[in-house]
């Protein structure tokens, strides 16, 4: 049995993914200005441990990534849109895993130097 999606929630969630894409985005391009400026704040948002540039880099990744996905049924999103955002997704997963590999098995790829 199927039923049909409730159209307020879905307008909702619709606004989260927007919202959250805008907001990686933000956070990402402003660490990397941080870095590029040499200004603290940005880097550490206000906490002790400032974000490496590829977090940031893949964190702007990512934010483009569900931008591009955040609508299933629009027609105006293209093959290459969802390839694109396809693409970014798994860059930002291939970051992850080589940094999991890198603290597990205690190994220096040089990932936060990228």
């Amino acid at each position: 049995m199927r039923t049909s999606a409730d159209p307020v929630l879905v307008k909702r969630l619709s606004v989260f993914a927007s919202a959250a894409s805008v907001f990686s985005v933000a956070i990402g391009l402003s660490v990397l200005a941080g870095r590029t400026v040499h200004f603290k704040t940005l880097l550490t948002w206000g906490f002790g441990t400032a974000m490496a540039p590829n977090a940031a880099a893949c964190t702007v990744l990512g934010g483009m990534s569900l931008w591009l996905l955040r609508k299933q049924d629009n027609p105006s999103s293209s093959r290459v849109g969802k390839f694109t955002a396809q693409v970014a997704a798994a860059i930002v997963g291939l970051a992850g895993l080589l940094t999991l590999a890198e603290r597990l098995f205690n190994l220096e790829l040089g990932i936060d130097r990228l």
